[in-house]
């Protein structure tokens, strides 16, 4: 048997209109548990109980006031006043040295010792070599005249 036999048009229309708006219902409810179920979960739910309870102590700690003052601002820095050039300089004359009396020239010659020569100041290997010494050793580094001194031994 079908609806529409036995129902009147009236009756037909006022079904079809509580169909659709329990239809509608039933649709609104299921999509808001899905986006329910997908939706991202806070990160506290998430969580073991201990590490929630740390996040809550550290959001405390946050929204507490601090106990240290807030830094002071850096004093400004004061100019320096720029030191101004003399326009013209003071004339002051340099002293001429007073010469020590006669007498105290001789002491003070007397009591100075003499410099020693130059070749005793340096070392030995870097003092300068007697001229005859310096013309052998040219002449054993020189490879012709070693040959005219070994012609000469035999």
């Amino acid at each position: 048997m079908r609806l529409n036999e036995f129902l009147s048009n009236d009756e037909w229309i006022r079904l079809q209109r509580i169909m659709y708006a329990s239809v509608w219902e039933a649709l609104n409810a299921y999509q808001k548990q899905r986006a329910a179920q997908y939706a991202p979960k806070p990160l506290a739910t998430k969580l073991k109980p201990a590490t929630t309870k740390k996040a809550r102590a550290l959001a405390r700690k946050a929204k507490r006031p601090a106990q240290v003052a807030e830094p002071k601002p850096l004093p400004k820095p004061k100019q320096q006043p720029l030191p101004t050039a003399p326009g013209t300089p003071a004339y002051q004359p340099v002293k001429a040295p007073t010469p020590l009396p006669a007498g105290t020239k001789t002491v003070a010659a007397r009591n100075q010792p003499k410099p020693p020569p130059q070749n005793a100041k340096l070392p030995p290997s870097m003092r300068e070599l007697p001229s005859g010494l310096v013309a052998m050793i040219h002449a054993k580094s020189d490879p012709i005249v070693q040959r005219n001194i070994d012609k000469e031994r035999g």
